[in-house]
């Protein structure tokens, strides 16, 4: 083709020097192709170095299916299915090279194809140069090798959720293991149940991929409901055996639990593999709904009408089994059983494989006797063992094993994910609870516990063991002697860590659960421990029990560690699924009662099987294949037991090559299915920035060195933005110019006359070559033919580059480079991490929409976590730690940590800012109470007064004595209206705090204490206390002026002729003697005074003349009395704050919502549970407090359906988590409401957790560790963002108070029977109710509504007599 040469707008000289330029760099043998040869030579080199494959990246599935998508807050939860992204391809405009790194990164070892065959056509002249065709060529060959190129791995990013990744990151088909022929919406585990595990550490065997394709069809052709199957039933039913069947088939019948009938549907499918059957199922009505199709277009469910349906007849003595065939001479073996004419057997063979005195049959696991048995059209299998072991120790199957399984250990673990499907019911089971419980946390760790019938450990033994393993093996965090600092900063520090226990039995869950509630880690890790449920026996034969053993099998197959009881053929399964190596609890030997070592490391993720055959088949020897086979070992919980591992000859063989090969030196190792391939030794993934790097320094380095020739002067400057093909002249060498002179020098006109002419130029042979280019197709070199001159590509207007210049535009274009990839921020040098699989940071403002995956020695994990947690320090800093001056920064931080840390609870700062006069009034109280503390010298000539028995005419301090009553609802709202009497008065306050009452709260003042020292030979006993002050106390104020005592005109009455101390008894049926403004001028009198209560008196001074005014200044809005001076008093111990961030962290802290839910039944109102229940029920119905459930129908089907019609209608909230804390003395509450949301998908899709601190069945109020808890669940309680408490109760009363919510209040009912209506109603307040106020008050007519004195002050809702303040 000849193309029109272009003329460069330059002086004549230049186009001399160009023409020698050309010919230099044509005659050096550097043609312009060979810097895009260069470039991709990199490539395979890159390929062999670090293994063609790393982890940070996948290329788009071309399946058009949807994934999960995950969530935020630590993720927000689940999060609905995004649309699958269709494959996209460079466009022709896009540079060649940017694509082909690209295609590297995303297919590594594809490419080594697509470079290859593209520079063999390339240099020959026969392919094109564009895009299109590296496009086409890898398009082609990834089409046709499908399998080898899924991607093996799924690296979502950090915190990245199950719920939300999209299938740019995902395998769904697992390397091949699964079939893409299948509709998601029927069965959604198939697709996404792996989405929550690590990567599999197996890879899939190309041969078995083809094989379970094969299979597949197989079944397809030979399956129920097709006319193949249909003639061999009659054949079954006519009682004869064909020799010429199409089909043979082999038909399981359970036995025993679950996990046994997964073991051995797995290991019967593996029989159906290696022996061309078709594998059908008998579906137990237990089994029913628990298990997905596994094969598409076909089902392997036996039907009804099956002739031999009769699980009954098959047992060990049952005449149709082979073994008793063989001894009745029913069939006979011949010198050659290949010769028996099929049609001579009988219809069908029983296959018995249940363990029988810990053997399994003799003769299934020989070659003469499987010979025979392939005669069979139909078999009869029924076992409870995992029985795939033995026929790896079956020599007719041994080659075929070996290329199915190269990895021995893996055969349970890619046969179990191919079979097990779970139901979308049970699936939405698995899934609830993974996203509710277990997706926002950074570790999690399994303990599976059974107790077996035949040897019963003691729950002390058993829990004792345990906690020897998980000290042994580290497998919790080691708890710690105190609360860590709050500037820890360790690596574990802030980590949050799930134990999920999947047992019977709730006693391991509670112990460990209360271990980790009670007592903090020594590296400030938080725990969180869970239970799914807790059946306490085994029903074999109930569908709800095996649904819920099928989920938590899956759940426990979610945990990064797992550590099992021996035997259990439930944690086989789970660990296997998972790919883990659990630690196993040993059994105890028979004869004691505790094991002596408590747990071992598995080393391998294979099953047991506990029970093996005879291998001496014939000659009747037993064989310790153990010794024989090196892929084969004895259990580690099982000694005479036998399973699968990686042989320990080839790892040992390989470790000696590791040691004799150098490091960076490689070797040919075994590839899957038998091939081989190129790796290095000690190879790591490598890290996405050290790929960058590496592909960005060394095809730089490549380009520069190709172009310039290891000199200057050999290339043109990149002046013109376009490509000119210029005529190459014959080979000649270029003349030496004389020194000094330089080449293609240009004058004035031609730096600034020719500029116009030049840009007029180039823009005219630029739409000239488009169009050309266009018509043609595509630009190619071609020949001109005139004397073997080629047309060579060059560029118009260079000149020769100086060296500095050529070392300045490596250097700029490497760092270009890697700005354009990191994007140049501050915080990108953490990436060049040595750590295997870094991950790029998450884009700024996308951390709420990204599923959150992070697991120790995985920089990402396929389970989703959580979006990451605000940072409580973040938090502190952020909010008002003052509370608007509310406290004083006079304290040390560290002496109690709640006082300043307690806003990290809340959500949203406080509703309500406290008056400038209230803060005023606090420092002034503060400074008065060091003057006046215990210890000060005016506190003890107060106290030489008090001894003196009598009061004192001048004293410069006065004091009221709080001494506590009731439960620590009472006490914390009568402390705090003492404490507003202190202020109203000017008073000094001191609590007389018993043994429960001490280590609750910090000291609230600063620079001195409100302890009374009544050990310090304080006149007043604690005798005293405990006895003097009742009702009937004479130094009652009450009784002294009944008694005549004390006039009740204060003008009569005279300080020195006052008693040392007056009492006042404001318990519930105090009178009206205190609330009179002449009875408080009388008592002002009193220099000591003690107060007795267990009400929120506080109400009352809102209701006397000569206090209004001046609470008035203090509390401009009246509804937030006691939420001011509650969170100026009440700051928890760091005991008790430890116990409150512990539990807020391991279980709330990660939801979208929190929900409060305090349940109170009291001893005089005894309300049944089912009524109470009901009324929470119809409550949450009533105001729309819970998230509505689904109602199911019997298919299961109503939960799914209305699920896609939420998502469709718009109404799914599945980026929500919503926390339900239920506070309650009784555990019934919390189980029932747990289960609702276990069973039942929400109808906006979002997830529900359930927690409860303790349930300690009776209120201790003596106490001090029962009074520790409750002050925690107080403080967690006002956490929640709504709140519902129970009529009449000071707990929630206390908790809604501290946070600043107005409640719902759950009515009491007029009898405990009686049903009340409605069952709910919404405080228009946040104040507590006074319930039991004054029967009169002073000045006002006797029978006057006291809730209509003032507009502020009204009778509340769950005591109508009761008075509270309203805004």
């Amino acid at each position: 083709m000849d193309v029109k040469r272009l003329r460069s707008p330059r002086a004549s000289g230049d186009s001399d020097d160009d023409k020698k330029r050309a010919a230099g760099w044509r005659g050096s043998g550097v043609r312009p192709e060979m810097v895009l040869v260069g470039f991709l030579l990199t490539l395979p080199l890159l390929f062999l170095v670090f293994g063609g494959r790393w982890g940070s990246t996948s290329f788009p599935s071309s399946s058009s299916s949807s994934t999960p998508a995950v969530s935020r807050h630590v993720a927000a939860g689940d999060r609905g299915d995004t649309p699958q992204k269709q494959m996209s391809f460079w466009t022709d405009t896009e540079a060649t090279t940017l694509f082909v790194v690209s295609v590297y990164e995303w297919y590594g070892d594809a490419t080594t194809f697509v470079v290859h065959h593209w520079l063999h056509c390339r240099l020959s002249g026969s392919c094109p140069t564009s895009p299109q065709f590296l496009r086409k060529t890898l398009e082609l060959h990834f089409n046709t090798c499908r399998i080898c190129y899924e991607p093996e791995h799924v690296t979502p990013k950090k915190n990245v959720s199950a719920s939300t990744a999209t299938s740019l990151s995902q395998d769904k088909l697992l390397g091949g293991l699964l079939s893409a022929g299948f509709d998601e919406s029927s069965c959604q585990s198939r697709y996404k149940s792996n989405l929550y595990r690590k990567p599999s550490p197996f890879p899939l065997s190309p041969y078995l991929a083809q094989k379970l394709r094969k299979y597949e069809a197989y079944h397809k052709k030979c399956g129920p409901g097709t006319k193949r199957y249909r003639r061999a039933i009659e054949l079954l039913k006519s009682g004869r055996n064909s020799d010429d069947s199409e089909c043979q088939y082999v038909v399981w019948f359970p036995c025993n639990g679950l996990g046994n009938r997964m073991l051995t549907i797995a290991s019967t499918f593996l029989y159906a593999l290696l022996t061309d059957r078709v594998l059908l199922t008998h579906v137990a009505t237990e089994q029913e709904g628990l298990f997905c199709e596994p094969f598409p277009g076909s089902s392997w469910v036996l039907p009804g009408d099956f002739p031999e349906n009769n699980p009954h007849k098959l047992h060990i003595g049952a005449p149709e089994s082979y073994a008793n065939m063989l001894k009745n001479n029913v069939i006979r073996h011949a010198d050659d059983p290949s010769k028996v004419p099929a049609s001579s057997l009988p219809a069908y063979v029983y296959l018995h494989v249940e363990q029988f005195q810990l053997k399994l049959s003799d003769n299934v696991f020989c070659d003469e006797d499987q010979v025979m048995l392939r005669k069979f059209n139909w078999m009869i299998l029924k076992s409870d063992s995992y029985f795939a072991p033995a026929l790896f120790l079956t020599p007719m199957f041994e080659e075929e094993l070996a290329k199915m399984f190269p990895q021995k250990e893996a055969v349970f673990h890619h046969l179990g994910r191919y079979l097990f499907h779970p139901t979308n019911r049970v699936w939405g089971i698995i899934r609830r609870y993974y996203e509710a419980y277990l997706a926002r946390v950074d570790e999690k760790i399994g303990f599976q516990i059974r107790i077996f019938p035949e040897k019963p450990i003691k729950f002390e033994n058993m829990y004792d063991q345990v906690m020897r393993c998980i000290r042994e093996q580290r497998l919790l965090p080691e708890l710690g002697n105190a609360e860590p600092a709050t500037n820890t900063t360790t690596a574990e520090a802030g980590k949050v860590k799930a134990v999920l226990i999947a047992s019977l039995y709730s006693g391991y869950y509670e112990k460990i659960r209360g271990m980790y509630y009670e007592s903090p880690t020594k590296n400030g890790e938080i725990v969180a421990v869970f239970q799914p449920s807790h059946e306490e026996q085994q029903q074999y034969t109930s569908n709800e029990h095996n649904q819920k053993a099928l989920a938590e099998i899956y759940l426990l197959s979610y945990c990064d560690k797992i550590a099992m009881s021996a035997w259990s053929t439930f944690g086989y399964v789970a660990y296997s699924f998972a790919g883990v190596k659990p630690w196993i609890l040993l059994r105890p030997d028979w004869n004691k009662e505790v094991s002596e070592v408590a747990c071992v490391r598995s080393t391998s993720v294979e099953p047991c099987l506990h029970s093996p055959p005879q291998l001496g088949c014939r000659a009747k020897r037993d064989v310790d294949v153990a010794t024989v086979k090196p892929y084969v070992r004895h259990c580690e919980d099982v000694g005479f037991g036998l399973k699968l591992q990686e042989a320990e000859e080839a790892w040992a063989s390989r470790k000696k090559a590791m040691a004799r090969t150098p490091r960076g030196t490689h070797k040919q190792v075994a590839a899957i299915g038998g091939e081989k391939e190129w790796r290095w030794w000690a190879w790591r993934a490598p890290a996405r920035a050290e790929v960058v790097v590496v592909v960005g320094s060394v095809a730089t380095l490549a380009l520069l060195v190709l172009l310039f020739g290891g000199g200057t002067g050999s290339v043109t400057a990149f002046s013109s933005p376009r490509i000119e093909f210029v005529q190459k002249p014959a080979l000649r060498v270029a003349r030496p110019l004389p020194l000094g002179q330089r080449r293609g020098g240009r004058g004035e006109s031609g730096r600034v006359g020719g500029k116009k002419l030049a840009r007029a130029s180039m823009m005219d042979a630029a739409a000239a070559a488009h169009k050309q280019a266009a018509s043609d197709g595509e630009l190619d070199a071609g020949r001109d033919g005139n004397g073997g001159g080629e047309e060579a590509w060059r560029w118009p207007g260079w000149r020769a580059p100086e060296r500095v210049e050529v070392a300045v535009l490596g250097l700029l274009t490497t760092l270009t480079l890697l700005l354009l990839v990191f994007g140049g921020a501050g915080r990108q040098p953490a990436a060049f991490s040595s750590s295997p699989r870094r991950e790029f940071p998450p884009k700024p403002g996308n951390e709420t929409n990204q599923l959150h995956l992070h697991r120790p020695g995985h920089a990402a994990s396929r389970v989703h976590e959580h979006v990451a947690r605000p940072d409580p320090q973040a938090r502190h800093d952020d909010q008002d730690r003052l509370l608007g001056g509310l406290l004083s920064p006079a304290f040390d931080e560290q002496s109690c940590r709640s006082r300043y840390e307690s806003t990290s609870l809340y959500r949203h700062p406080s509703p309500f800012r406290p008056s400038t006069y209230l803060v005023e009034r606090l420092r002034r109280y503060e400074a008065r109470h060091r003057r006046c503390a215990p210890g000060a010298p005016l506190f003890k000539e107060a106290i030489e007064h008090l001894r003196s028995g009598r009061n004192a005419g001048r004293s410069e301090c006065q004091y009221v004595v709080w001494t506590p009553i009731n439960g620590l609802g009472n006490r914390m709202l009568s402390l705090a209206s003492t404490f507003l009497y202190a202020l109203l008065t000017d008073r000094v306050l001191l609590v007389h705090a018993p043994q429960e009452f001490d280590g609750l709260f910090c000291e609230p003042f600063p620079g001195s204490s409100w302890k009374l020292p009544v050990e310090d030979d304080f006149p007043i006993t604690v005798t005293d206390f405990a006895g003097v002050f009742t009702m009937g106390s004479p130094a009652s104020y009450k009784n002294m002026r009944q008694a005549g005592a004390i006039s009740s005109d204060h003008r009569n009455v005279t300080t020195e002729g006052l008693p040392a101390y007056v009492f006042l008894d404001l318990i519930q049926s105090f009178t009206d003697a205190a609330f009179c403004d002449a009875d408080q001028r009388v008592l002002a009198k009193f220099n000591w005074m003690v107060l007795k209560s267990d009400v929120y008196f506080a109400a009352m001074f809102f209701l006397m003349p000569s206090y209004e005014h001046e609470l008035a200044r203090l509390f401009p809005e009246k509804e937030a009395v006691f939420h001011h001076l509650a969170r100026y008093l009440f700051h928890p111990s760091n005991d008790v704050w430890g116990i409150v961030q512990r539990y807020h962290g391991a279980y709330l802290a990660r939801a979208d919502e929190r929900v409060g839910l305090q349940v109170r039944v009291f001893p005089e109102m005894p309300v049944p549970f089912e009524n109470m229940y009901g009324q929470i029920t119809r409550c949450s119905e009533q105001e729309g407090l819970l998230p509505k459930v689904v109602v199911r129908d019997k298919s299961g089907a109503g939960a799914a359906n209305h699920s896609s019609s939420a998502m469709a209608s718009g109404r799914s909230n599945s980026n929500k988590l919503t926390s339900i804390l239920v506070t309650s003395l009784f555990s019934d509450y919390y189980e029932r409401i747990r289960g609702v949301y276990y069973a039942s998908a929400t109808e906006t899709g979002e997830y529900v957790e359930v927690h409860q601190p303790s349930h300690e069945r009776e209120q201790h109020t003596e106490a001090r560790v029962h009074n520790q808890r409750a002050l925690a669940e107080m403080y967690l309680l006002s956490s929640c963002d709504r709140i519902v408490t129970t009529a009449v109760s000071t707990f929630g009363y206390i908790a809604h108070g501290l946070a600043g919510v107005r409640p719902w209040v759950l009515l009491r009912p007029p009898s405990p029977d009686a049903t009340v209506y409605p069952a709910c109603v919404r405080s228009e307040t946040v104040e507590p109710c006074l319930q039991a106020p004054p029967r009169r008050i002073c000045g006002v007519a006797e029978g006057t509504d006291i809730g209509a004195l003032v507009p502020y002050a009204r009778h509340c809702e769950d005591v109508h007599r009761g008075l509270k303040l309203f805004p």
